[in-house]
Parts: structure tokens; sequence; C-alpha cells
């Protein structure tokens, strides 16, 4: 599907007020199922929290393409079944990858072929991420985690966008609706740092895609992403008191 779309100001402002409106929403979300459940989500093998960060992502074989800022945000949870071992996995709803200003690829119409020879063209693609990895801890709590294992992504939406100038020099942008694999496949290497004691981890996860992003038949196109994260733990694990002196 495709159309030309005016007014990208208005556009843009009224998706940032969105973004400002529910952007507090996660942490409302984590202070209430804190206060009610937060000792029943931590225990000392187990803990779930929430991961809020950034994906910066390109397409590798997309040609021109320059790195793409997104917003990444889900759950996640770690068991831990030994005292160096952990399996870390998540479910990330709102992941959004892409490219920005990448050569524009042919839309084969005659009518919009000649706005957008000349212009650059930005891939949006969102995605459902869901990573599982063995994770190695370097202490029982805090400290520095590092792992690797596969990913899986469930795509949920991709458009092509090109930004163009009639011959009237009014500024549009044409949307165009792309044919993509469902489902993206690929590897996750993932470090983080834990702090002891109050639920808090920074995390980078680096992702390289296995699967060819496009179904049509042409060059393979895979994403490369980088992540940066904030991880939110719900509750935390009690500490271990010492025997009673005499």
């Amino acid at each position: 599907m495709r159309r030309i779309a005016r007014g990208r100001t208005m556009a843009g402002t009224v998706l940032v007020a969105l973004f400002a409106a529910a952007a507090p929403r996660p942490a409302h979300a984590q202070v209430l199922m804190g206060m009610l459940f937060g000792d029943k989500l931590a225990t000392d093998n187990f803990n779930i929290g929430f991961e809020i960060g950034m994906n910066f992502s390109t397409v590798n074989g997309l040609d021109g393409a320059e790195r793409s800022n997104g917003p990444l945000l889900g759950l996640f949870a770690s068991w831990r079944f030994s005292e160096h071992f952990h399996l870390y996995t998540g479910f990330l709803p709102l992941s959004y990858k892409g490219a920005r200003k990448a050569d524009p690829v042919p839309l084969n119409d005659p009518q919009l072929e000649p706005l957008v020879a000349a212009g650059r063209m930005d891939r949006d693609l969102s995605y459902i991420d869901i990573p599982v990895l063995l994770q190695w801890a370097q202490h029982r709590d805090g400290g520095i985690r590092v792992g690797a294992g596969p990913q899986m992504s469930f795509r949920t939406s991709a458009v092509d966008r090109y930004s163009a100038t009639t011959t009237q020099g009014t500024p549009v942008v044409i949307e165009n609706d792309i044919e993509t694999e469902s489902l993206d496949a690929g590897l996750a290497v993932d470090a983080e740092y834990r702090i002891t004691g109050v639920g808090l981890a920074i995390g980078l996860r680096y992702y390289h895609g296995m699967t060819n992003v496009l179904s049509d038949p042409g060059p393979a196109m895979h994403n490369r992403v980088l992540s940066g994260t904030g991880r939110i733990a719900l509750g935390g694990r009690k500490s271990q008191k010492p025997p009673d002196q005499k």
C-alpha cells in the first residue's frame, strides 16, 4: 500500500506527543507490579523485570544505509542454575530496527518514480524480540555477566519511507509497505553489569541476523543491531542474615 503524506511537521508533533504520553506507563506498571508481586517475582534463583533501552541498527545489503535509532522495551527473566551460570530470556514486544538515508529502492510506479529517484529512503522495521541466552556470571548477584545464544524476532510491520520534493517544491513523504519474512532469526551476544543489592543492570547486546529480511527475490539483506538497555528487576534477592552471635 502506498500513500503520499503531506505535512510532516504536524505528523511528527503528534507522534512526539503520543510517545511522551505513553512513556511513563512502563514505570508506573513496574511500581505497581513491584508493590503487589515483588517478593514473589524474585527468589535466590529467579528474577523478572523490565528491559528499557535503544536499538542502533542497520540493514546489511541495503546500499547507502546509515544507522537507525529506535526504542526497545519489554520484559526479561533470569534463572540461576549453578553458581556462575544463568539462563536469560526476554519478551520485547517493542523493538524498532531498520536503516536511514539508504539509496531508494525502485517502486516500479511511473508516477512516483521521478519523485523518489533523487531522494533518500528510510526502512522502518518493527519486531517482537525473544532472545534466549546462556550467561556466565562473575558473582552470584552483582558484577559482570556475559552470554550468547539464539534470538528470534517476529515482524510486526515493515515500511519503506521515501523523502521527496515535488516539481512545485513541496516536500512529501511516500510510504510503501514491503514484503518481509515474518521470522528473523540470528545470534545474540550480550554483556551486562549488575549493581549489587538494588536490582539494576546496564546491558549491551549485539544481534547478528542470519535470515534474509526480504521475502522477495533479490539481494540478501540482514539485520545488524546493537542494543543498549537498562534492566530493572522487580524485587530483589533476599540478603542472607548471618547466624546470631552469642
